[in-house]
């Protein structure tokens, strides 16, 4: 999707590599905010690379927006104990503490939805984690999900898009016809998303696609931040590493000019 078929009423996605299976949609727009083993939850490093990224881009973006997110599959990948490629790998699969494991990753990533649920005024909505080929990941990604669940099932006001029983086989696999890859989803998925938010707007007589059109929504926050990425169809996230850093530099060189004017 390109600069000019973008229009006010897109939910927006942000998410890793996952944010891919809604390009090319009229609902849908999605950024990408970089590659899963720096976009998750696995340690306090990664969680604060997100998070930062995430806060600075969505300080831009309009109050009553409303986002959704999809985190969280990159860290039951590496939870196999396989590195970031473990369809590669004949190594038993076998990680200790991986209850312990996983609710760090959940406990960070719900600190993120709870930081940004209460420093902007957005409409919420999470997407699960989704599911992969591989039978043992899919069982962490069953337990994260559960505790997302049962976290959101008490949070007011954000919900939880639930689609992981719709995308698994009889043997606990991600089904075929939504199999981008055996990691990702394709853009199938979509139509089961579109789903659950129906029922969430009858249920909660809410306009999920208004994205505060009356508020005027700003989208200028997209070419600051995000290139078009032609190969993955989506907004890629452009600062990253140095770049961060001297973004940061900047952002504190210009909050000081004011200063320096009246001298």
């Amino acid at each position: 999707m390109k600069d000019e078929n973008i229009n006010l009423n897109h939910l927006l996605v942000f998410g890793d590599s996952h944010a891919r299976s809604f390009r090319g949609s009229q609902k849908y727009l999605p950024f990408f905010m970089g590659p899963g083993k720096k976009n998750c939850f696995i340690s306090d490093q990664t969680y604060n690379h997100l998070k930062r990224n995430l806060l600075r881009v969505l300080s831009e973006v309009n109050p009553f927006t409303s986002i959704m997110f999809c985190f969280g599959e990159p860290d039951t990948r590496y939870y196999l104990g396989k590195g970031w490629q473990p369809w590669l790998s004949t190594e038993t699969e076998c990680v200790a503490n991986i209850e312990k494991k996983i609710y760090a990753s959940f406990s960070r990533y719900s600190n993120l939805i709870n930081t940004i649920s209460s420093d902007f005024d957005f409409q919420i909505y999470v997407l699960c984690v989704i599911p992969s080929i591989r039978k043992t990941q899919n069982l962490y990604v069953k337990r994260f999900n559960l505790l997302l669940r049962e976290y959101l099932e008490r949070t007011p006001d954000i919900y939880f898009i639930d689609i992981e029983d719709h995308l698994l086989d009889g043997n606990g696999c991600l089904k075929q016809e939504f199999q981008a890859d055996p990691v990702h989803a394709n853009s199938a998925i979509q139509d089961l998303v579109d789903s659950n938010l129906m029922e969430i707007e009858l249920c909660q007589n809410k306009l999920t696609y208004d994205n505060g059109v009356k508020n005027a929504k700003n989208l200028d926050f997209i070419e600051k931040y995000f290139v078009f990425d032609q190969s993955f169809e989506c907004y890629r996230y452009k600062y990253g590493g140095l770049a961060v850093k001297a973004l940061d530099f900047f952002s504190v060189f210009l909050n000081r000019l004011p200063k320096i004017s009246s001298l």
